[in-house]
């Protein structure tokens, strides 16, 4: 893990198919609203994460930065789409 911007953090899970990549986005995000951390601002109440995540294998053909703006649109996606969710791109 490590921080990629103000409020943004990448994670990259090694060895790991769509649906294991699904199953730790949800375990992040229910284990950050377990934590009931009060948020004035948020309509929740309480902090939530959106996460975008891309499940690629590697290739020549995929550079890090295309992974990024994949990664960066689903995540844009999960926050019009309601917060505090995640999105497969």
């Amino acid at each position: 893990m490590a921080r990629y911007g103000g409020e943004e953090f990448v994670v990259i899970l090694s060895h790991t198919c769509s649906e294991e990549a699904s199953q730790v986005a949800k375990r992040l995000c229910d284990k950050v609203r377990s934590l009931n951390i009060p948020h004035e601002s948020s309509s929740f109440g309480y902090v939530t994460i959106s996460m975008g995540v891309v499940c690629q294998v590697p290739s020549s053909d995929e550079t890090p930065e295309k992974l990024i703006l994949k990664a960066d649109n689903a995540l844009y996606s999960a926050k019009h789409q309601g917060r505090n969710q995640f999105i497969i791109a």
